[in-house]
């Protein structure tokens, strides 16, 4: 199976508009520079790849009869709830990406810095919590308390306070190991250079994080990663948006097939033929498909990319990846 996303943030796509615009000004930088290398792979990181886009692809994997799904919310939760079913449930092997917030998202196993030639560095999750030699350790961790310390330290969704990074974080966490007690004593140390909002973002962002909504391909619906307590529902007032809105069943299924653009909610049939809009890949012969395949992955690297799960290894037959 091939999962292709389109990627729809819950809080805010300011944080990316902003991350492409910075990479595209160091891409430019690079190239006045001379340094062509540099600034290829910065230009790669500033690409939007739009519905339009996304749906010539769709087109090349129908084609080959490759299976792919559309997220209707954000990719990263949809790949790290992919990641945790099993094969025969339509589950994947691991998530290839360069997105660390993958890890926060509680994604069972991640490929990082892969290479043209398949190597990369990859993190299983569930070794992370084991008991052993390797520092920092994470065996008083639970998953929110590891997720917590990742926001602490900075995400897509909220920055970090002036001053504090991963090593700060992780120190907080694991000394009062419980993370109401470590925004007290963020506040105490921070003061006035917290923002007086920081926490009640901080919970939002860590909700996100354990709860945000996915596609259930199974069922074909809508629903949260995993349950929500409670508590966390009367903690939050019952303003449950930030974690994606509502979305009847047959609109999601209509996105995650590849039949309606998650933007303007338009099928993609209906779009008319323009710059903006491309005209269907018509596929003449295997090569060509190939070729134009590899056209359009190459706009932005990492962008799709595919892992083989156990069972494929054996058959060849099933594929994961990731196009955001």
């Amino acid at each position: 199976m091939a999962a292709m996303y389109l990627v729809r943030p819950p809080l805010s796509t300011s944080a990316t508009g902003m991350r492409r615009k910075t990479n595209r000004d160091l891409a430019m930088a690079k190239y006045k520079e001379g340094d062509i290398r540099a600034a290829t792979e910065l230009f790669q990181r500033a690409v939007s790849v739009t519905p339009a886009m996304a749906h010539q692809l769709i087109q090349v994997l129908r084609s080959e009869k490759v299976e792919f799904v559309v997220a209707p919310y954000e990719a990263d939760a949809q790949l790290a709830y992919l990641c945790s079913l099993e094969a025969e449930k339509g589950g994947i092997a691991a998530v290839i990406t360069e997105d660390s917030d993958l890890v926060a998202y509680g994604c069972q196993a991640i490929v990082f810095k892969m290479d043209h030639y398949g190597n990369g560095e990859e993190i299983v999750l569930e070794n992370v919590f084991n008991p052993g030699s390797h520092k920092p350790s994470f065996q008083n961790f639970d998953q929110e308390l590891f997720t917590g310390m990742c926001v602490l330290a900075g995400c897509d969704f909220l920055p970090s306070v002036h001053g504090i990074g991963i090593a700060k974080a992780y120190a907080l966490v694991a000394k009062y190991r419980n993370l109401d007690r470590a925004l007290s004593a963020l506040k105490s140390q921070k003061g006035r250079r917290m923002a007086e909002d920081y926490p009640k973002c901080f919970r939002e962002a860590v909700a996100v994080f354990q709860h945000a909504q996915i596609y259930d391909a199974d069922k074909k619906n809508v629903k949260h990663m995993k349950p929500i307590p409670q508590k966390l529902v009367q903690s939050l007032g019952g303003e449950l948006d930030f974690l994606g809105p509502e979305m009847p069943s047959s609109v999601a299924t209509a996105i995650a097939e590849g039949k309606l653009d998650p933007i303007n909610m338009m099928a993609f049939d209906h779009f008319p033929a323009s710059r903006h809009h491309p005209d269907p890949i018509k596929n003449r012969n295997s090569d060509q498909t190939q070729r134009t395949a590899t056209a359009i992955v190459s706009a932005e690297v990492s962008c799709f990319v595919s892992f083989p799960s156990l069972k494929s290894q054996k058959d060849n037959a099933r594929h994961t990846g990731k196009f955001c």
